[in-house]
């Protein structure tokens, strides 16, 4: 358990764990929110991939407790597990910027629509 890495892990899964709850009650709130604006217009198709996959926080919070386990059981130095750490990270932060681009698209278009 003095690994650095266990550490990293357990903090992500709970931010992971934290996030998924949030996002998963911002989701359904923004998706009321867009059919309340947009009157059954279509979203951009990545505004409807973030509809339908909240639940992506979980599978990172579940690989996150896979790597605390990885970390406390094997004998994996450090420093390759610190980037499995870094990996993830950076695979969370593409995602978390593609959920965002899904929600601000059809804000938008809808700021377009009105200057014209």
């Amino acid at each position: 358990m003095k690994k650095t890495a266990t550490y990293y892990f357990g903090v992500l899964a709970a931010l992971n764990a934290l996030a998924a709850v949030v996002m998963s009650s911002m989701n359904g709130n923004i998706a009321l929110v867009y059919a309340r604006l947009f009157e059954g217009k279509p979203y951009p198709a990545i505004t409807n991939m973030v509809f339908e996959c909240p639940w992506w926080p979980y599978i990172f919070c579940v690989l996150c407790l896979a790597g605390c386990a990885m970390s406390i059981s094997s004998k994996i130095r450090d420093d390759s597990l610190c980037h499995i750490v870094i990996l993830s990270l950076a695979t969370e932060l593409v995602l978390v910027f593609m959920v965002m681009l899904g929600y601000l698209l059809p804000i938008y278009d809808a700021v377009n629509h009105f200057k014209q």
